[in-house]
């Protein structure tokens, strides 16, 4: 495929079960963006991908801040039957990258970045967005790892529109609070857990909750108490490990 609408494709960047995500180029401004695509069949074999990804829109639409990706178009293509989301390109990596690549980072890249992903989750949470599944493949950072943007608000709360009036057991098991595991109703403060748990495995290089399996990870959120990061890791301040 070389093009959707008007961007012209360069090259695929990422695949999951909802769709496929291209780095792609808008010839009318020159910039480079990224076109996060739905294809027509996921909606049937897969129950709730389309109001996931309205729901993203949706999200995505009123959270305008440095520390999120930008959401700039939303088209349906009729040659190709695919709907797709244009935003912002990030050029960089995600955290989940550096981390399997085991790329090290300083104490002062690891705090900054902390600051800067909490400062966009407390701008999402003023506008009653909670993201649900903040882990390190949903953060992206610039190639100097000085800017951390947030992404995939798939699974998104939005408070104020009634689209979820229970919440069901959503988000990535490792970094889910523990109200998230028993299926509770749920604010920022899950968000803010799951900041903490990435932030120690950025710190620690492991992660905080483990198990073979979803019921045994989700055994550890409930019950265990992890070491403290300084206790693991002796670059770590005492300070930092209490935060």
């Amino acid at each position: 495929m070389e093009s959707l609408g008007r961007y012209q494709i360069i090259e695929e960047i990422g695949r999951g079960a909802m769709g496929i995500v291209y780095r792609g180029r808008d010839p009318k401004i020159d910039r480079e963006v990224a076109l996060k695509c739905l294809r027509p069949h996921i909606l049937e074999a897969h129950e709730g991908a389309g109001r996931r990804f309205q729901q993203e829109i949706l999200a995505l639409g009123r959270l305008i801040h440095p520390n999120i990706v930008s959401i700039f178009d939303v088209w349906e293509d009729t040659a190709s039957g695919l709907t797709y989301i244009v935003m912002e390109y990030v050029e960089g990596v995600s955290l989940a990258q550096l981390l399997k690549e085991k790329t090290p980072m300083t104490i002062e890249q690891v705090v900054r970045i902390g600051a800067q992903i909490c400062s966009g989750l407390d701008f999402a949470h003023s506008k009653e967005v909670i993201h649900r599944d903040i882990k390190p493949g949903n953060i992206l950072l610039t190639q100097d790892y000085r800017v951390a943007k947030i992404t995939d608000f798939g699974i998104a709360r939005l408070d104020n529109m009634g689209m979820t009036q229970t919440d069901h057991l959503t988000g990535t098991p490792q970094y889910m609070s523990p109200e998230q595991c028993r299926g509770e109703h749920l604010d920022g403060r899950c968000d803010l857990f799951a900041v903490g748990v990435l932030l120690y495995e950025v710190l620690c290089r492991t992660k905080a909750f483990q198990g073979d399996s979803l019921t045994g990870i989700m055994h550890q959120v409930l019950t265990h108490t992890p070491y403290p990061p300084h206790v693991i890791s002796e670059r770590v301040p005492e300070a930092l490990s209490v935060v």
